[in-house]
């Protein structure tokens, strides 16, 4: 039987660390992504204690920057084995700005990192993906997606911007993504969700909810649950809290919705996906 692969992005600590370790004592094999290279190789050792043999990949790039992305991508391919997809690949990476700011592409921050950046990495790994026999897409979103406001015309948040309604905007778009993956022909055969992790003790988790919130281990059994629980086809592009399907924003059920938000995202990312069969 061949190994399991699994991707996680921003998986050097938090949640992702919690995520990775909950996988590997499921059997994968565990990619690790962080920022940079020594993040990554921090991470993959924080592992390594008590987990003699495991197999952990340290991959990295800056989400911020369109072009390390797509670098990772590319080394997401070179280190799987001949013949092997990828499994899982779990979008989990975030970020929490005080102030508006711009991604290296000019994204604003909170939708260049969660939203724009994990939807090119997505899209890059599309054929890595359709190797495995049975691949999912997570992404990390929140409960707070439900409430959020997104104006379709205004992808770069310049009006009314605030710290919570950025990061409740991005994480819908996450939604809105998976939603959308789910209803493209080209992805039939891969499933996809987004999930709430719940309110966790996290240093982000404190920033946004104000409040201590769950251990850290609790954070990763919702994704856990999306990436290895049967019987979940009927949920395809679904929105997941506290390990079973739940009630996601009234957009992600709104198909026409679902399909102008993926034509934006493709739209904006059409430089970054030159001589892409998924353009």
């Amino acid at each position: 039987m061949k190994k399991q692969f699994v991707l996680i992005t921003g998986a050097n600590d938090g949640i992702g660390l919690a995520t990775a370790k909950a996988m590997l004592d499921r059997g994968f094999a565990v990619i690790i992504h962080a920022r940079n290279e020594d993040k990554a190789k921090t991470g993959v050792q924080r592992l390594e204690k008590g987990n003699a043999g495991a197999e952990l990949i340290p991959v990295w790039g800056d989400l911020a920057h369109m072009d390390q992305v797509l670098r990772l991508a590319e080394q997401v391919k070179q280190v799987l084995p001949i013949g092997n997809g990828l499994d899982v690949l779990i979008n989990n990476a975030g970020v929490y700005e005080d102030k508006r700011t711009l991604t290296a592409d000019g994204f604003e921050t909170n939708m260049g990192i969660k939203h724009f950046s994990h939807a090119l990495l997505t899209l890059k790994l599309h054929e890595t993906l359709m190797v495995a026999s049975a691949p999912r897409v997570l992404m990390v979103s929140s409960g707070v997606h439900i409430g959020a406001h997104l104006d379709f015309e205004d992808l770069e948040l310049n009006k009314g911007w605030s710290p919570s309604g950025a990061y409740a905007a991005s994480k819908l778009a996450n939604s809105l993504f998976a939603a959308g993956l789910a209803q493209n022909k080209d992805w039939d055969g891969i499933w996809t969700c987004s999930l709430h992790p719940g309110v966790i003790r996290t240093k982000m988790g404190i920033r946004v909810f104000g409040v201590g919130g769950e251990p850290l281990a609790e954070g990763a059994k919702t994704s856990v649950y999306c990436a290895t629980a049967t019987g979940l086809e009927s949920q395809n592009g679904g929105f997941f809290a506290h390990s079973r399907p739940a009630q996601g924003s009234p957009l992600i059920y709104n198909k026409q919705k679902v399909v102008e938000f993926w034509d934006l995202t493709l739209h904006r990312l059409k430089n970054y996906t030159a001589n892409s069969s998924l353009e």
